[in-house]
């Protein structure tokens, strides 16, 4: 049997009730591994990697805090061992 949700807290809690397995994200899996309350099953195995976009409207400057946001996720998404 198997069970479709469209919302990553639900998953993660049918994993942590022990009700199955799921492919989350790390960021929402990290927590639960570190303490113990979730394994990794498949420890080798990672799903696909995606593409991230910054989208801005054509002919506006981008302001200092828009170019800093931009640069963060740049580096959060490069360096991040969530990532890797």
């Amino acid at each position: 049997m198997s069970t479709l949700v469209n919302d990553v807290n639900i998953a993660a809690s049918f994993v942590r009730d022990g009700l199955g397995i799921s492919l989350l994200p790390m960021t929402e899996k990290q927590h639960y591994l570190e303490t113990g309350k979730m394994i990794r099953v498949l420890p080798e195995w990672q799903g696909l990697g995606r593409e991230v976009y910054v989208v801005w409207p054509g002919g506006r400057l981008m302001s200092i805090r828009a170019k800093r946001l931009m640069e963060y996720m740049q580096d959060f998404f490069e360096d991040s061992y969530y990532f890797n």
